[in-house]
This record gives C-alpha cells, sequence and structure tokens, in this order.
C-alpha cells in the first residue's frame, strides 16, 4: 500500500514536471515570435520616410492547459492618434448597424442619390446620376468594399458628427473621433481631422471577429463586407491568393494604412499597420506589404 502510494506520488510529480516544461517551451516559442516580430518591423521601418504604429494578434483560441501562454500581441504606438483617412469608414459602419438596432435608420430603407452627395476620390457612386436609388444597406457595403466617398459622407450627415462621436465612445474607442466629411481637403489644410489608433482598430475587429460588436448577425455583415476589400496591395499583397482578408485600408497625402483580420489556415489574426508623414507612397505600401508577409509566414511556420 505505500508502495502504491509512493509511485502515485512520484507519476504524478513527474508528470506535473513534464506538463511545465511543454508549457514553458510553448511561452518561450511565443517570445521568440513577439522579438523576432518587432526587430523585423524596427529595422523596415528604418528604411522609410514615416511614422507608424503597428498592432499584431494572435486570434487564436488557446486549449485549456495553456495557462502560461497569452494570445501574441506585438505592438508599437498603438495608443498614438493617427489621421483615419479612410479608416474612418470601419467604426462608420459599425455606428451605422448600432443606429439601425436604435431604430435611428432603416438599413433596407431606399435613399435617393442627390447632385450634391457627389464626393470626390474613391468610390462607384460619383459617376452615377442623381435620382439613382439605393438601399442604405447597400450603400454601407459600397462604403466598405469600394471605399466609396459618397456613401460615406451620406451617412455622416445623416447621423450627425454628434452621434457618432459618441457612439464611438459607445463602442469602447478610447482615440477616434470625426471632425469632418470625407475628402473635406479645406478643413484638412486648417488641420481639423478625423483621428483613430491602432489599438482601436485591434479592438473593433477583435469584436467584430467575437460577434460582440453590437450583435452577432451584424458583425457577420461588417466581415462579408470587409472580405470584399477592393484595394489589394498591402495587406494582401504578398500572401495566398486563397486566404480570407477582412480588411479596410486608407490613403490620403501622407497617410497609407490597412488593417484587418487574416483568416490563415494555423491561426487567425488581427494585423493593423498605420502610416504617416511619407512624402510618397511606395515606401509606407511596401512595408505595410512586407510587415505582412512576414507576420503571415513567421505566425504559420514559427510556432
Amino acid at each position: 500500500m505505500k508502495f502504491r502510494k509512493v509511485f502515485f506520488i512520484y507519476f504524478l510529480s513527474l508528470a506535473v514536471f513534464i506538463f511545465i516544461a511543454f508549457e514553458l517551451n510553448l511561452w518561450q516559442a511565443d517570445q521568440q515570435l513577439r522579438s523576432v516580430m518587432s526587430y523585423y518591423i524596427q529595422k523596415n521601418l528604418e528604411k522609410g520616410d514615416f511614422e507608424a504604429a503597428v498592432v499584431i494578434k494572435d486570434l487564436t483560441k488557446r486549449r485549456l492547459g495553456d495557462f502560461l501562454r497569452r494570445p501574441i500581441y506585438v505592438s508599437l504606438n498603438e495608443n498614438q492618434s493617427f489621421p483615419a483617412a479612410s479608416l474612418i469608414k470601419l467604426p462608420l459602419m459599425a455606428c451605422c448597424f448600432k443606429a439601425e438596432r436604435e431604430g435611428k435608420i432603416n438599413i433596407n430603407d431606399t435613399y435617393v442619390l442627390k447632385k450634391s452627395d457627389i464626393t470626390g476620390g474613391s468610390g462607384v457612386l460619383k459617376a452615377k446620376k442623381a435620382g439613382s436609388e439605393f438601399s442604405l444597406l447597400e450603400l454601407i457595403e459600397l462604403m466598405i468594399s469600394q471605399s466609396d466617398n459618397t456613401a460615406s459622407n451620406i451617412f455622416i450627415k445623416k447621423l450627425g458628427f454628434e452621434y457618432l462621436n459618441a457612439c464611438f465612445k459607445d463602442l469602447g474607442l478610447k482615440h477616434t473621433v470625426v471632425n469632418r466629411t470625407v475628402m473635406d481637403l479645406n478643413s484638412r489644410k486648417k488641420g481639423i481631422e478625423n483621428l483613430t489608433s491602432a489599438s482601436d482598430l485591434s479592438y473593433l475587429y477583435e469584436a467584430i471577429y467575437k460577434k460582440d460588436l453590437v450583435d452577432a448577425e451584424a458583425c457577420e455583415t461588417m466581415l462579408k463586407f470587409l472580405s470584399n476589400q477592393k484595394v489589394k496591395n498591402r495587406l494582401p499583397r504578398y500572401l495566398p491568393k486563397d486566404i480570407t482578408i477582412a480588411h479596410k485600408t486608407g490613403t490620403i497625402r501622407g497617410i497609407v494604412h490597412d488593417a484587418g483580420i487574416v483568416f490563415s489556415p494555423k491561426r487567425d489574426y488581427i494585423i493593423c499597420v498605420l502610416t504617416k508623414g511619407s512624402k510618397g507612397y511606395t515606401l509606407p505600401k511596401d512595408f505595410i506589404a512586407e510587415v505582412s508577409e512576414f507576420v503571415y509566414y513567421l505566425l504559420a511556420y514559427g510556432n
């Protein structure tokens, strides 16, 4: 009987030792991945003429036994405010669905395009004739998949700055504000900007991924629209063509962004890369694409 007790204690101690050693090995591997990603981002940033903010967050669900591990999280200037450019359309989309649930708008209502709505820059609505009809849901999709500036301004004017900024706070955003309509370059010259941060965008994407933003149905629709993004010269550029990336880009003079969720075969993860201050577009676009490629293959094969 005594022998059995001693053997049981010995066996249990050995099992615990092996388990802890295994967990420590996984923890060290995760730490190494974080270090390698951070080093790569910093070294690549030295090649550019711009500032950057980066957040990379692993969305993998941990096993019950993974008590020492944390989701891989890498950040640089994550809470720094950046001019949002078209990234403001992501929280704007979320507020459209929130407003719909609150009864402020009905996304199935028809909107008749007016000549005064037409806004230059990206999008397809600028080529449509006044009197063209669209559902509000169609306008939301165009705002995201085509980054349509006309659709964006329709919702900014419809919901109003006060409601939108209150909505951003209600959603949990700390650095995101809308201060002007899209493509209001006169206001931009005066220093009036729409602002966001890499941490706010990461927070939004994680909430959408977990179906915690507004409600599950809204999140599924938002992911669908984000997955139909037409601009693919940044985050998706060097990634396999068959993987899904739900993302939103942003570009205006001196500003180049891309942020989204990569649904890879091994693990899903958020990647947000914001840049400002560049004299051109090529270097920041290359930076975003190269960081995205490095992170993808490191997470797919590095651990």
